[in-house]
């Protein structure tokens, strides 16, 4: 395999590893902030909105970067290989 593209490969993963912890380790500490009122439903929604938002811009980069024809694509990549 090629430096570059083992490069490409590992960014990937690192910034996929990177949404997924915030999505499921993140999310449920929030969660329990709002049942004992230590933050507001609007700050967990917004919180909320900017991760999805934040996802969704890394696969959209991903389908611009490498010529995907879809966003999830990348995440195919990921999972089954090229």
């Amino acid at each position: 395999m090629e430096a570059r593209t083992m490069v490409r490969a590992a960014v990937k993963v690192y910034r996929f590893k990177l949404g997924i912890g915030l999505l499921w380790m993140g999310q449920p500490h929030l969660h329990v902030l709002v049942s004992f009122n230590s933050i507001s439903k609007e700050f967990f929604l917004a919180s909320t909105v900017g991760l999805l938002t934040w996802i969704g811009i890394a696969l959209w980069s991903d389908t611009k970067v490498y010529g995907y024809s879809s966003p999830l694509m990348s995440l195919k990549e990921l999972f089954l290989g090229s």
